[in-house]
């Protein structure tokens, strides 16, 4: 798989996150098609965290990011600290930046975000940070994308913490991951009822209903398309 960094929208920021662009934690995973299933952001309680003002590399845009000090230089380059933020133009070999904010990750625990994929209400109590032993700063982003339905380490950190995995019902009653065993997201005529009702945006997850969450999985789709 390719890995990916994603950006999860903050809802409760804090001051100095707030007044440039919009702001995010940053999360890494080696498993992006498990994204779709995240309930959780866990830090490590010792680790400590950064707020950046910067730009996002990939569109230009302004943006306020969260993530692992140590992690820092594997996103930007060191000359952009400190330099004037608007006197970037897109395509510049250098992004400038600029620490606002600095925390350990107990300090992050408790705030929320939007959900990434809005497809399935997973309940109360989902998309806030949480802590966990075993984030480290070996890669990524110090911050961990967490997915209950899929991982040993997701699904105990997440349960310490009260958050539930993001599950379906199907038509027979039975909570079922959103992606099948033949590597498929559900189809929406195949869950309960009842559950689409109340819990699923038919709208949003009838685009992707029925496809295959890895190109890999499809024949008909190049592995990069």
């Amino acid at each position: 798989d390719t890995t990916v960094t994603a950006q999860f929208r903050m809802l409760d920021p804090r001051p100095e996150m707030t007044g440039w662009g919009t702001p995010y934690f940053l999360a890494w995973t080696t498993t992006p098609w498990t994204l779709s299933s995240n309930t959780a952001l866990c830090v490590g309680p010792k680790i400590e965290y950064v707020c950046v003002r910067t730009y996002n590399m990939y569109s230009g845009e302004p943006v306020t990011v969260v993530l692992a000090k140590a992690r820092l230089g594997a996103y930007l380059n060191p000359e952009g600290e400190n330099m004037p933020l608007d006197g970037y133009k897109p395509g510049d070999k250098v992004i400038p930046y600029q620490i606002v904010g600095e925390y350990l990750g107990p300090d992050l625990v408790g705030m929320t975000y939007e959900q990434l994929f809005p497809w399935v209400n997973p309940g109360e109590g989902a998309f806030r940070v949480i802590p966990g032993d075993y984030v480290t700063t070996e890669d990524g982003t110090g911050i961990v994308h967490i997915a209950p339905t899929f991982g040993a380490d997701d699904n105990r950190v997440a349960k310490q913490a009260g958050i539930a995995p993001l599950f379906v019902i199907d038509r027979a009653g039975k909570e079922q991951p959103m992606v099948d065993r033949t590597g498929k997201f559900f189809r929406i005529e195949e869950l309960d009822p009842a559950f689409v009702e109340r819990y699923v945006d038919a709208g949003k997850y009838g685009e992707y209903a029925g496809r295959y969450v890895k190109n890999a999985y499809d024949d008909t789709l190049a592995p990069d398309a």
